[in-house]
Formats: structure tokens, sequence, C-alpha cells
């Protein structure tokens, strides 16, 4: 397929989501007639059809899009066009716009080779691929308009470290003084076994031989690696004063090769997959924010990891539905004593250099057993055929779809259910933190991971964790608001999509879906009476909202990082799905 054709795809794909999106959030108003007419302020109009979901989101058309300008009809071609039109709409100024379309330009480019490269790729194809090959064809955020956006990434720095187009790549390693940092381990790892994951003998031997030649001791530094886009970029600069003084010293490019996952920063050892991952710090601006790594997840991660560990070594319901950890294992930050020194800076000139080393997903798999595991975030996977993963997956269990759902209610969304209820745990359950484990292709447990940044502990329970150390560093918030990183997280951010996908490809319907959630939810909750305020069978929800908040935000610096904004409630579709079971 030519560029032109490639091209004109990806933006009329994107006009489709924003429009199905912003409507859902709120800043466009369409009306609908035979077809839905959207009327702007800029005098421009667009006429598509669309359905209206469940959740009061539109999925729409993309061959049916028109722009309307002086009464002449076109398809549309352009989406810079449209945020262009709806400028007024959404609010933005022309500096956030500009920016906009830089970000959006970025994605374009990025969706263009995804389509080429999925051209003749079938949803049944990925279910035999590992899991950082299967990422490397996913669309990223669902959500995100522009979540390819990467600012601050070239053409050719695309191909060489994202999911999409990476081959593998060697880190770079560098020693870092004990005294002017961070470093933290798992109880059950050393220092050594790090390196044994990261580096085979022969690699491990040449690092080594570095840092003798530089006169280092063990007992002063200690070893981490470093993406070779943030050395090359903001390592070599940013800290020439510590790295003048020998408070850090470069050892060279060294080890097994990695590929990233979608979230850009966690890398996957291909040279031996089961080894540890590697989350490191990019100082480029994806999707929400810029990429960084702030020292006080570092430091709480590995802590919440073996405290969860206990957790569910000692809950009968955690047990039966086979909860995992995905655990950090260890953690180190270096912040530069200047930057350390302006506490409110921008939050990425605190965030430049650090690692978190991870448990493999590959570690959970059995093949004996027949037990997988994937990222949720693969469920939203529709080919250019239209078939869908989820669909693949269900056909291949040999179940119908009712009793496959079944299955994935009980064993992923129950258990982190129970957790906000019985112990004030939340993690941010979107596609990429919640892992679906599978035996013979059937849901029979989740396994979760990034407890830095992702895990909060509600108001209402904190007294119970007050001898965990670090605990000032993991965020807290009312029962009410965290219920949010179950309901937006994984409600909103996955499962809104995924009855939608199965509506339209398998023509399974959305009350359907969530009758069979809100089956599930009841049950719990009669041998588990939540709190009002977190019971998923609550009527009304807050709908959470993020593209708004760029549009209001801009891309200028700030010293935290962007939170989502509410608009209006939404009737929840897992109450509606218990009304129609009565």
């Amino acid at each position: 397929m030519e560029l032109s054709q490639l091209n004109l795809i990806a933006n009329q794909k994107l006009v489709a989501k924003a429009i199905g999106e912003l409507y859902y959030e709120e800043n466009i108003h369409p009306t609908l007639k035979e077809v839905y007419n959207l009327s702007l302020a800029s005098g421009i109009q667009y006429e598509f059809s669309a359905r209206k979901t469940i959740w009061t989101s539109l999925v729409v058309d993309v061959d049916s899009i028109v722009r309307i300008e002086n009464k002449n009809k076109f398809k549309v071609k352009s989406a810079a066009q449209f945020f262009i039109d709806a400028q007024e709409e959404l609010l933005l100024t022309d500096i956030v716009l500009s920016n906009f379309l830089e970000e959006l330009n970025n994605t374009i480019v990025r969706d263009i080779h995804l389509l080429e490269k999925r051209k003749n790729i079938k949803a049944a194809d990925l279910l035999d691929m590992s899991e950082v090959q299967r990422e490397s064809f996913l669309n990223g955020h669902p959500k995100a308009l522009l979540n390819k956006g990467r600012i601050g990434w070239n053409l050719k720095e695309n191909q060489l470290y994202s999911p999409e187009e990476s081959v593998g790549f060697k880190l770079h390693w560098v020693a870092i003084r004990r005294d002017q940092s961070t470093y933290i381990l798992s109880k059950s790892i050393n220092e050594t076994e790090i390196l044994n994951d990261s580096l085979d003998i022969k690699e491990k031997e040449r690092l080594l031989t570095s840092f003798s030649e530089n006169k280092l001791s063990k007992e002063n530094y200690f070893i981490i690696p470093v993406h070779p886009w943030q050395w090359e970029n903001i390592i070599q600069t940013q800290f020439i004063f510590e790295l003048s003084n020998k408070e850090i010293i470069h050892l060279g490019e060294f080890g097994d090769k990695y590929r990233p996952q979608v979230s850009l920063r966690t890398l996957s050892n291909i040279s031996r997959p089961a080894k540890l991952d590697i989350k490191l710090p990019l100082t480029i601006l994806n999707t929400s924010a810029i990429r960084g790594l702030p020292k006080k997840y570092i430091k709480i991660g590995v802590t919440i990891s073996d405290y969860l560990e206990e957790i569910i070594s000692q809950d009968t319901l955690l047990q039966e539905t086979n909860l995992a950890i995905i655990k950090e294992r260890a953690g180190a930050s270096y912040v530069s004593k200047f930057f350390f020194q302006v506490k409110d800076a921008p939050y990425r000139y605190h965030e430049y250099l650090g690692v978190t080393w991870r448990q493999s997903m590959e570690t959970l798999n059995d093949e004996s057993k027949n037990i997988s595991s994937l990222m949720t975030g693969n469920l939203l996977f529709v080919d250019n055929s239209g078939k869908s993963l989820i669909a693949e997956l269900i056909r291949k269990s040999g179940n119908d779809i009712s009793t496959w759902l079944s299955h994935y209610f009980k064993n992923v969304v129950i258990p982190l259910y129970h957790l906000q209820v019985k112990y004030g745990i939340s993690l941010v359950s979107h596609g990429q933190n919640i892992i679906l484990r599978t035996k013979n292709s059937l849901p029979f447990g989740v396994a979760i991971k990034d407890f830095g940044g992702d895990l909060r502990i509600s108001n209402e329970h904190i007294e119970k964790y007050s001898d965990l150390p670090d605990i000032k560093n993991i965020g807290t918030m009312p029962a009410a608001h965290l219920i949010h990183d179950l309901f937006t997280g994984h409600m909103v951010t996955l499962l809104r999509f995924v009855s939608t996908i199965l509506n339209d490809t398998e023509n399974f319907k959305e009350i359907d879906f969530y009758a069979l959630l809100a089956k599930e939810v009841e049950e719990y909750n009669k041998n588990n009476p939540p709190p009002k305020e977190v019971n998923l069978l609550r009527e009304k929800f807050e709908r959470v909202i993020i593209n708004t908040v760029r549009f209001q935000i801009g891309y200028g610096d700030s010293s935290e990082r962007p939170v989502p904004k509410l608009g209006s409630d939404i009737v929840n579709p897992i109450f509606l799905g218990s009304e129609s079971r009565k």
C-alpha cells in the first residue's frame, strides 16, 4: 500500500477515535438525526455514522466521516485539520494547538508504520508470539488520542527504541557512588544475582574488568544500566559535574539485548527471556507525562512487592484466584545534588537517572501445564479482517463467550476488587499493569505489576500499614476516589473497549457482558459487603477524563505530573447489568 493511502487511513482512524473520546469527555456535542452532525464554531461541520455505547462513548464508522465546508462535502483527510476546526470547542490556545499538532504528526507516523506492519497479521498469530513480540503490534493507550507522540524522539530513534520497530539493543552501564544515591534490594536477592540476570558470564566479566580498570571498589560504588538514548541525550550533559568528579563513571556498553515493551521504559531481555525486565527513565513526553523514574517510587516498589506476596499467601480468595505478583526485585536512583536543591523544579529534573529490575512475565508461564500469560492490553487487538485477539483466545479455549468472560471476571476483576474492599490496596488497573493468566486459554488467574507510582492505599486503611518502610512515598486518598483505579483503570480504560469489540465483531451484547460481571460482583458482595463508596454496583460513577487535561495544561513545565479531571457522572454499566438480571 502506498504511503498516501496509509496516511489517509491513519488520519481517518484518528479522527474517528477523537470524535468518540471527545464525545465521552463532553468536549463536543454532535446531534443525531439520520446520521450524527457536529457543527463547530469555526463554521465547519462533520457528519458521520456511529453507535452509542453503554458507556455513552461513540464508536464511529471510519469510512462514514465527511467534512463539510461552505456546503461542500468531502471525505475527511486530515486529523490535524479536525483539531484546528474544533479549536474553540477544545479551548486550545494557538500555542497549545501547535504543540498538539507536533505530537499528532509523531503519532501519525507511528500509526502508518503499524498499518504496514499489521497488514498480513491475523489476530490468532499473536497468540503464538512471545509477549514482547505481541506488544510490537499494539496501537497503544486506547483513551489517549495521541498515544505515540514521543516528543523528543526523531524518526531514527523511534526505529531503534520503539516497541513497533526495535530489534533490540544493549544498555550502557555506569558506576555510581553509594553515598550519593539510593540502592534497594529485595531480601531474597543480592547485587551479584542482579548482574547475573542482566549479563551472561562473558559480558559480566567484561563489565567487571572495566569496573576494576577504573580503580573502583564495590564498597563505594554500585553498577546500574542506562538506556542508550538517555545516555546520549541526558546523562552525558546534565551530569557532567558528576562524571568529571567520578561520582558517576561510564563503564561502557555491555550485556544482553533488550526490546521495549509497549510502555517504552520497561525493557524485556530477548537474549534470555526469563531474566529480569529492566525499567529505565526516558526524558521524552509520551501520552500524559515525561517518562522519568521518580526516586520515591523506586524506593517503595521493592518493599511493596515483598509485602503483597505475604498478603497473598495468607488470603484464601487471592490464593483460589491465583493472584501473582510480578515482583520488583531491586531499584536504584541518583538525583543531581544541584537539581535536588531546587525543590519545585519541573519533575523531569529529579527523574533522570534510575532503574527498576522487575520479574519477567515469562516466569509465569509453564508449557507443560499449558499455562500462559499476556498483558490484558492485548485483548484490544483487532486485525484487518475484523477478527479480535480476545475472540480467537476464546475459540482456542473451546468455551463460549459467556463462560470465558465469567472466568475472566471471577479470576481477574474480583481479586483486584478484593484488594480494595478488604485491604484498601489499589493498583491503577489499566491494560499494561494487569496480566491475564490462562490455562488451556481459559482465564484462571491474574498477575499485577508496577507498584511504585501505580499502587496506592485508601485513607481508611492507612494505619494498618504504618510499619511499612517509606510509607510516606505511597500515594493515599479516600476510598471513594481510589475505587477509580479499578473502575476507571480497568472498566473504562480496558473493558469498555473489550465489550465494544465483542459487541461489534461477535454480536455479544454489551448489556450481557456487564450482566456477567455484575453476577460475579453480586456474589462477592454477598460474602464481603463493601463500603458503599467502593461498591462496584453503585448506580453512578464520576467520569474521569484525560485528553482534556492536555488541552488545558498545555506543554509547559510543571513540578508535578498532570492528574486527570472529572466530567459529569455516568450511569455504571455494571449497575445496569445487575438491573437487567432482575
